[in-house]
Order: C-alpha cells, then structure tokens, then sequence
C-alpha cells in the first residue's frame, strides 16, 4: 500500500519540522508537485541526497564547520525519522510493544501445553512400553518441568526483558 502525495504540513509533520522548513527546502529543489503536493518517497530521497546544501542553507556568518555538521546530522535524523513514519503508516513495521505482547502470550500458551503434556500422553506411553502409569507420568512431568526451567535462564532476544 503506498501512502499518498502530502501536504506540506502534513510532511513536515512527518520530519518533525515546521512548514516553513518544508518551504525553505523547496526553493533548495526539493520536489512539490503543483498543487503544492509532496510525494514522501521522492521527497526523503531529496533529502537525502541533498543534506549538504539543505544544512548549509540556514548558514550565517556566525556559523562554523562543527554547527554546519550538526545541523546535517539533524536533518539526516529527521530523515530517518520520516521514513519509520512512513513504514508505519504503510503497515510495513510492527511497533515492538505488539510484539512483546505476542511473545508473552505466545510462550503462555507453549508452558501450558508442556505442563498438561504429562496428563495427556503419559497414559498412552505408558500403555504402550508397559509401564506404571502414575510413575511415567509424573517422571514425565518432573523432565518437563526440568527442561522448562533449563528454557527460562535463556536470555530472550532483541534485548526484551522478562
């Protein structure tokens, strides 16, 4: 799903700069439409092939290299910041808290399947090796829960604490 021509505010928003920024990179080159419209993807692009001229744009005789850097390094993190925007508008990226939650309920449903496998295969293995069907299990039961503890001091991934 692509996401549609901006307006101005609207794409600025995006950046998280004013309108006014938007038009100051405008008379730089930036492309609008004519109908005043900003194409996201075409504009990022802009932005990111002309940080340079865009930062130095805003330059007064006060100015030194280290500002003009920082104000690039600015704009580079605006554009980064309009990109995720756009992705997330697009249903291209799922915000980390749904996946936590997903994971959570996840390994829920996993602990609660392997605490009742026991109860509900013992009987039949037990059946079919000829064994006492209350010892299987709970031998069963007590390797489950060994190996479930062994499973909880994995760290989990991407950083997620428990």
């Amino acid at each position: 799903m692509s996401v549609q021509r901006l307006s101005k505010a609207k794409f600025a928003s995006l950046l998280g700069v004013t309108p006014p920024r938007v038009s100051q990179y405008a008379k730089l080159g930036l492309p609008v439409e004519p109908d005043g419209k900003i194409d996201p993807d075409v504009a990022l692009k802009w932005l990111k092939s002309n940080v340079k001229s865009a930062a130095s744009s805003t330059k007064n005789p006060a100015d030194t290299s280290g500002l003009i850097e920082m104000r690039i390094r600015l704009i580079e993190v605006q554009v980064a910041r309009g990109e995720v925007a756009l992705q997330r508008e697009r249903g291209e990226v799922i915000d980390k808290d749904v996946i936590v939650r997903f994971v959570v309920d996840w390994n829920t449903k996993i602990k609660i399947g392997l605490l009742n496998f026991a109860a509900r295969r013992g009987p039949g293995i037990a059946a079919k090796v000829g064994a006492a069907e209350v010892e299987l299990i709970g031998l069963l039961e007590a390797a489950m829960r060994e190996h479930m503890n062994e499973m909880a001091d994995e760290p989990l991934p991407m950083g997620i604490q428990a």
